[in-house]
């Protein structure tokens, strides 16, 4: 393993210490996708507003490479679809279902570990 050692650059010298608390933080309503991200993509969508997804399911693909699909970070419905100059795609965005819709609602990531830890 490598050590490296700086030799400019500031000590910052701080007061007291971190207060050593997790706080909860609220689970988002909205999500999205913004396929400029990633450089030389040129998305060609796979869903209109109004789609119900869920996780995980294609949201757009790269045009050059099909085989390359983005997919959904959350489950719910597509609620905007923002395009830029020349009708580029700027962002897909959604929001969060409910659970009497029938799609699953996003677990935390302790929920998720747990539900996989047995």
């Amino acid at each position: 393993m490598i050590k490296h050692n700086l030799k400019k650059g500031y000590d910052i010298k701080l007061a007291g210490k971190t207060e050593k608390s997790i706080a909860e933080a609220e689970k988002p309503k909205l999500f999205a996708s913004q396929p400029p991200d990633f450089i030389g993509l040129k998305p060609r969508l796979e869903v209109e507003i109004g789609s119900l997804v869920k996780i995980g399911s294609p949201l757009y693909y790269d045009k050059l490479r099909p085989e390359i699909k983005f997919v959904s970070p959350a489950s719910g419905k597509v609620t905007q679809i923002n395009r830029g100059d020349r009708r580029a795609i700027c962002d897909i965005a959604g929001n969060e279902l409910s659970i009497r819709a029938g799609l699953p609602i996003l677990e935390t990531a302790q929920q998720s570990a747990n539900r996989y830890a047995d």
